[in-house]
């Protein structure tokens, strides 16, 4: 290509992500402006549970409990959105349950002010259940009504020698017989140490307070399955594309993966902005990057040195590639002068916190019509393979001169 073929010739270009399928369980998660449609593999049968869960995290209804005193009380996790306690005799050890959660330590310093969503019912003449709540050596005492509703039990740690790393622990059931709880029934939704005192489970909790939500999340859609499953898009003021999906047959009973969204291209992007893309060096061979009616264009021009043309999105914007494993490039290529029938490019992905660069090669066809070049990112001829959270660039063509 020379100088007056490059002057005229524009790169136009969509791109979308798209993850492989497994053998059964979540295969594609698409997401619109209104619906999220999640895509469950062939393979999968019976009847399922879809759960959302926050980004970050993982199945693990437990959240890091520990049970100091097995003897006394079962751990029950058939119901979602909490965990359920009952009670056993340990004649002639002593009742006296108690659950810990040292996987979670709390900064005394900065939090003291304990909160539980929780319910109970069946005590002996329906009387309140006491708890004695630990951070030791410091405890606070509390109670809640048996009346099989749920309330927020709350207590003021900081009124004894409150400071420094604390494990929590709770004693249900404090100081009683077994009798007055042969027949009763815990339910625990979440438990909390926040510097507010007003905390309602709400997650507008800080980076020091600590959040334990218990028990298996309640489902977003159930029944048998089936190739689709569309939920809307926003849960209240909450939008679904951020959550992680994990499709079980009950309970812990996982399918598959746990996925993200993993196509966007239902979404209505803002049709006159670059979505962070612009001209890799404009002295190298290309204009700035603009956007019209939703397409990236770059026109390439005569460098004032090294021709080395290419576009790359900025670092902020950077890719999941443990999550997307293929890329999809709609492009068209306008104003070639040349006969070559396809031009070589070149994809690279530059690995965040990491030296080298993960690439692949791929053919455009320069004909001035729209085409869809599809790209998997499993195997790559840079010194690194397609993972983490990569910056990326396209050379169109490939190559200096």
């Amino acid at each position: 290509m020379n100088a007056k073929m490059q002057r005229r010739a524009v790169l136009g270009i969509l791109l979308g992500f798209a993850a492989h399928a497994g053998a059964a369980g979540l295969e594609l998660i698409q997401v619109s402006d209104h619906e999220i449609t999640i895509h469950l593999a062939a393979a999968t049968t019976g009847d399922v549970r879809l759960l959302e869960i926050e980004p970050y995290d993982a199945l693990n209804p437990l959240r890091g409990l520990t049970s100091d005193r097995p003897d006394c009380q079962r751990l029950d996790l058939a119901n979602e959105g909490f965990l359920r306690l009952t009670f056993s005799d340990p004649a002639p050890a002593g009742f006296d349950p108690q659950i810990q959660f040292p996987a979670h330590p709390v900064n005394a310093g900065f939090v003291g002010q304990f909160s539980m969503r929780a319910r109970a019912s069946g005590t002996q003449g329906g009387a309140e259940m006491p708890f004695r709540i630990f951070g030791l050596p410091s405890f606070a005492d509390a109670t809640l009504p048996a009346d099989g509703e749920w309330h927020i039990v709350r207590a003021n740690m900081t009124v004894t020698n409150w400071s420094g790393m604390r494990t929590l622990r709770i004693d249900p059931a404090n100081a009683q017989p077994y009798a007055a709880n042969a027949n009763a029934v815990l339910d625990i939704d979440w438990v909390a140490m926040t510097y507010r005192n007003d905390f309602d489970g709400g997650r507008n909790h800080t980076g020091l307070d600590v959040f334990i939500d218990l028990g298996v999340p309640e489902a977003s859609w159930s029944g048998a399955a089936q190739p689709e499953i569309v939920l809307p898009r926003f849960d209240g003021p909450r939008d679904r594309l951020y959550a992680k999906y994990i499709l079980t047959a009950g309970g812990t009973n996982q399918i598959g993966s746990a996925r993200h969204v993993t196509d966007l291209s239902g979404l209505s992007y803002q049709t006159t902005t670059t979505q962070g893309w612009n001209s890799r060096n404009v002295a190298a061979g290309m204009d700035p990057a603009t956007a019209a009616d939703g397409v990236l264009r770059v026109a390439y021009n005569t460098p004032t040195g090294t021709w080395d043309p290419g576009i790359q999105v900025e670092a902020a914007q950077r890719v999941n590639l443990d999550v997307a494993k293929e890329l999809a490039l709609k492009y068209r290529i306008t104003g070639y002068a040349g006969t070559a029938p396809t031009l070589p490019a070149m994809l690279f992905g530059f690995v965040q916190g990491e030296t080298g660069n993960a690439k692949r090669s791929v053919l455009l066809v320069p004909d001035g019509e729209w085409h869809v070049c599809r790209v998997r990112l499993d195997q790559s001829t840079g010194t690194l393979s397609w993972h983490g959270n990569v910056q990326l660039r396209l050379d169109v063509p490939e190559g200096t001169g």
